[in-house]
């Protein structure tokens, strides 16, 4: 199946999905988390087909209903959906909940009305629903947004605090568009681009994962005061790199002969040390 022939945005992804779960290393149920553009059936029903369960923030007059009251003694199909849920019919049938969750960096406290509900534009599958807001830094709730999860088995603490996690994608996006320069790409050729693009992720990867491993110890090479207390993020694991390699010689690294990059050791201890 090819990824690369005329598509839309939701096929591509879905297709990039199936084709990573195939490489699943252990049983464990996978847990999608979805941007709200991807929350649609052509996306979802065929990662449902697979047991990929989605958790995604849905349109507010999305068409919510009650599971039906079982109806006997009369002929015809039998109802597929019970009433209808808007957000004042939620308010009115369930009660409002609280609850201190860690999200978007810190504690934050949460109110929520949580139920299950048929959703139409899945066919009428019951998934677990959250209506949520939070107090923000101002000390001021935020609007309401309606949270879906498919997996019925998650209660709404779990499905608040795993949609909050899909915060790091948009920091990582921001900064591989604006601290490490894709946003600046002049490139004109498609190919060079994408090898261009792939060189940035690659070196947004080594920061992730040095800020990961090496936080600590990065921290004390380059301190920032006003973040003392704060986690080592890619950006300032950039910075601390970024001071340790200013002056390395890349140039000296090209093998000639083998037509490839080598770092020679000896090169590597003397910058090391140079700037330790």
């Amino acid at each position: 199946m090819s990824l690369y022939r005329n598509r839309s945005k939701l096929e591509t992804a879905r297709n990039i999905v199936l084709i990573a779960d195939k490489h699943r290393i252990d049983d464990r149920k996978p847990l999608l988390l979805c941007d709200s553009w991807y929350m649609k059936k052509t996306f979802i029903a065929p990662l449902l087909e697979r047991q990929i369960h989605c958790i995604g923030q849905i349109r507010k007059d999305s068409a919510l209903f009650l599971p039906p009251v079982p109806v006997t003694g009369k002929r015809g199909r039998p109802p597929k959906y019970g009433s209808k849920l808007s957000f004042q019919r939620v308010t009115e049938l369930f009660p409002l909940e609280s609850a201190n969750l860690n999200a978007w960096g810190k504690e934050r406290i949460f109110e929520f009305y949580f139920f299950q509900a048929k959703a139409r534009f899945l066919n009428g599958r019951l998934c677990n629903c959250v209506w949520c807001r939070f107090s923000s830094d101002a000390k001021k709730p935020t609007a309401w947004h309606l949270i879906l999860s498919t997996d019925t088995s998650l209660c709404a603490e779990e499905i608040i605090s795993y949609y909050a996690k899909r915060w790091s994608v948009e920091s990582a996006f921001n900064d591989i568009k604006n601290t490490f320069g894709l946003a600046q790409a002049w490139q004109q050729t498609e190919k060079a681009f994408a090898r261009w693009r792939s060189i940035i992720c690659i070196a947004y990867g080594i920061c992730s994962y040095c800020s990961l491993l090496f936080g600590e110890r990065l921290a004390e090479l380059v301190p920032i005061p006003w973040r003392k207390n704060h986690s080592m993020t890619p950006g300032w694991a950039r910075k601390v790199l970024d001071r340790i390699f200013r002056c390395f010689p890349v140039r000296l690294c090209w093998d000639r002969k083998l037509q490839k990059m080598t770092v020679p050791k000896e090169l590597l201890n003397r910058v090391l040390k140079k700037t330790a």
